[in-house]
């Protein structure tokens, strides 16, 4: 049986993929390539940002970064490790249920001025174009099809099993109230050459701010306004972002954006990760609503898509 997944970024083309390890022929149908998609403008880090419920995102994010792992010894993933600095944290809930994963209080000289704690945990950076791309050269080279086209409506696709992966689109797709857009923008710059790590502000002095230094571009943020839906990027809100990533990280001073632009991540109160039965043996998973935990909660959620796929229908023997 034939399966179609809606939706080629991060979400849609790991879904699509562990489908096609079980032995299922798939179809990724979307209107626009995975590089024009809002996955293609991510940081992208592994770190769980605000997503629930909970348990399940824990288990998620940590089958994430165990794929990770593997994919970081390949250099056309665009996966690279890195020691990921929390700022003004002390360890969030979802770390004190991951023992596997080793953390470090950081040392008075590891921190910038306006900060007097922060943890140190290893982690994953991701660079989008390489890793989209990626992935999308997996999926064809495993026999999958890929189809541009624009879907209005889920129930009309020729399919038995079709998995809903489109992101905030989902709002308009199937009617759900509960997803909303929350503006992100993103100030790139060149990368500098020496080795830094990946520092992140959630609720210190700076909050909200990172800065990720992939090897292709240097990634500055951020703003995560709910219900904003505006792609314009903001002067404002980009000189903001500056400053206090320069404020962390000094050597920036010297640096001018190369790059700014505006995302907006697929909102909702929890995960939509569920079986619809659209009539007797056909079926939609949906899988959206990951706000910006996308990269990190991937190939949990994409395992998840899996393993409901083969509850409903085995696949070709």
């Amino acid at each position: 049986m034939e399966v179609a997944v809606v939706g080629c970024g991060v979400i849609g083309l790991t879904s699509a993929l562990k489908l096609q390890e079980l032995g299922y022929p798939v179809t990724l149908i979307s209107k626009e390539t995975p590089s024009l998609t809002t996955s293609h403008k991510a940081g992208a880090v592994w770190l769980p940002f605000e997503p629930t419920p909970p348990p399940k995102v824990i288990r998620w994010a940590w089958e994430s970064y165990q794929n990770f792992t593997k994919l970081c010894h390949n250099p056309k993933t665009g996966v690279q490790p890195t020691s990921l600095h929390l700022l003004g944290s002390s360890p969030p809930p979802w770390l004190k249920q991951l023992p596997e994963l080793s953390y470090r209080p950081l040392q008075k000289q590891e921190l910038p001025t306006p900060y007097q704690k922060g943890i140190c945990l290893p982690s994953f950076i991701i660079s989008p174009p390489s890793y989209l791309s990626f992935l999308l050269d997996l999926f064809l080279q495993n026999g999958g099809r890929l189809l541009q086209q624009n879907i209005s409506n889920l129930r009309s696709l020729p399919f038995s099993l079709v998995v809903n992966c489109t992101g905030l689109e989902a709002k308009k797709l199937v009617q759900d109230s509960q997803l909303h857009p929350i503006q992100g923008h993103i100030v790139q710059l060149k990368p500098l050459s020496s080795p830094t790590p990946c520092f992140f502000d959630k609720e210190g002095p700076l909050a909200l701010a990172y800065i990720i230094p992939r090897q292709d571009a240097w990634v500055l943020g951020g703003n995560a306004t709910a219900h904003q839906s505006s792609t314009q990027p903001n002067p404002t809100i980009i000189q903001e972002i500056l400053e206090k990533c320069r404020k962390i990280y000094p050597p920036l001073q010297r640096l001018s954006p190369a790059n700014t632009y505006v995302g907006l991540r697929p909102g909702r109160k929890n995960i939509r990760l569920e079986v619809e039965e659209i009539d007797s043996q056909r079926w939609v998973i949906h899988n959206y609503g990951h706000g910006g935990s996308g990269f990190t909660l991937s190939w949990g959620c994409a395992q998840k898509v899996a393993q409901l796929a083969q509850q409903l229908t085995p696949p070709p023997p």
